[in-house]
């Protein structure tokens, strides 16, 4: 082999060593840190579509982080409880928030706040009052189409903003007296609803009750997933479920942001990930 040859292959196997031994630098952030997180039990974590990083947490509140400082919102900004466990942002780009108490919804879009203004939080819409009973953990979820739907106690619901008005959808079989443990849209639509007793329903998106999901252990659920399958009959997806543990641990990523929007600055347009590892850990951020 001519000695060029072997100069370049040397060079590229160098570099790839290096490329292959680098790791992405986490900070941990604790209720103790110079940022700190208000508690170290961190219910959920979601994105909305301007950057920012929304956290959910037990007897604290909700949190939005902009990659350099936290804001945080409690019951005088219109929430009905300080233990939220779900929040999700809508297609219209609303965004809600699920606690011990409720539902709420933010009085507007986040694009029509000004950078700045705090998000505030409604729980009636018009002459509809949102539900004032318990919203469990994985029991919100967003469909493409707009629709949120919630599982409140013993009950299934769904909501949509259309041009700041509030539409309520009808649904099959609003009762569910053992409860919902766990919820999922599937990217054609249907819904899947886990209940407490065991097994999953499956719903059309028009909130027509389409029966029960075969091979699904009779436990329990507390989260299930869609991955992509082509070897599925229908050329659909397959969906994985998971029952509840004391070392799940939900994650998102962080990438750019879209727009510069905050109290403090802008969202850091690095990529991160943050993970909360057991609901008594602190959360972790790259």
């Amino acid at each position: 082999m001519p000695p060029t040859a072997r100069n370049l292959l040397l060079t590229l196997a160098l570099l790839s060593s290096q490329v292959g031994a680098q790791e992405l630098p986490f900070t941990h952030y604790t209720p103790n840190d110079q940022v700190p997180l208000p508690s170290a039990s961190v219910q959920k974590i979601v994105q909305d579509h301007l950057g920012y990083v929304w956290l959910a947490f037990y007897s604290s509140g909700l949190t939005r982080y902009d990659g350099h400082a936290m804001e945080t919102y409690g019951t005088a900004d219109g929430l009905l409880d300080l233990t939220v466990r779900e929040v999700a942002e809508d297609s219209a780009h609303y965004l809600w928030a699920g606690s011990e108490s409720g539902l709420v919804v933010s009085e507007k879009p986040l694009d029509d706040y000004e950078p700045g203004r705090r998000i505030r939080f409604v729980s009636r819409v018009g002459q509809t009052l949102l539900p004032r009973s318990r919203i469990r953990r994985s029991a919100l979820a967003v469909a493409a189409d707009g629709w949120v739907w919630a599982g409140v106690q013993n009950a299934l619901v769904r909501y949509r903003m259309q041009r700041g008005r509030l539409e309520v959808g009808a649904v099959d079989r609003p009762e569910l007296p053992s409860g919902v443990s766990a919820m999922l849209v599937r990217r054609d639509g249907t819904l899947l609803v886990a209940l407490n007793r065991g097994g999953v329903l499956r719903f059309s998106a028009d909130g027509h009750l389409l029966g029960t999901l075969e091979g699904i252990p009779s436990t329990p659920l507390g989260a299930m997933t869609e991955t992509a399958a082509s070897t599925a009959p229908s050329g659909g997806c397959r969906t994985s479920c998971r029952r509840p543990s004391a070392t799940s641990s939900p994650s998102a990523s962080w990438p750019s942001a879209r727009r510069a929007r905050a109290t403090s600055g802008s969202p850091r347009s690095a990529a991160a990930r943050c993970a909360s590892t057991a609901s008594t850990s602190p959360t972790a951020c790259a």
